[in-house]
């Protein structure tokens, strides 16, 4: 059995400190869940799709474990919302052009991959309104 393949591209990354630092300049205001900090800001580029960007600091743990953090985040955002189909949508966050930061605060490193993403969708609808408040703003603009 084939299974399909799910691609995390380049392009649907923050990499650039400039841009990280923008977006928390930026960014709506950050929903806290009890592991996590999760700002949302339109994207400058018009066409560009949703992009994902990890901040996780040295109080948080050593280098191998911020590194499983964002691994866990990244497959957590290309995963999408569990029980919304990866086929149908690629990216069941936000289909809108937005970036999303996520800042991981100390005890992430005990969760794993479902644990994420539940906590992400137990704030998604304050995430909606703020992706909506993001977009109706012009990119770039400070709140």
């Amino acid at each position: 059995m084939n299974r399909p393949r799910y691609l995390y591209p380049k392009a649907a990354r923050i990499l650039r400190r400039g841009d990280f630092v923008r977006l928390q300049k930026v960014g709506e205001r950050g929903v806290r869940t009890p592991h996590f900090v999760l700002v949302v800001a339109a994207t400058p580029r018009p066409s560009a799709t949703a992009r994902l960007g990890v901040v996780v600091t040295k109080k948080v743990g050593s280098a191998p474990v911020r590194n499983r953090i964002k691994r866990l985040c990244r497959e957590a955002f290309r995963l999408g919302i569990p029980g919304e189909h990866p086929h149908d949508r690629p990216n069941a966050w936000f289909p809108e052009p937005v970036e999303f930061l996520v800042i991981a605060r100390s005890g992430a490193e005990r969760l794993s991959c479902s644990d994420v993403r539940n906590e992400w969708r137990s704030v998604r609808g304050i995430l909606a309104k703020n992706v909506a408040r993001a977009l109706a703003q012009p990119p770039g603009e400070p709140r």
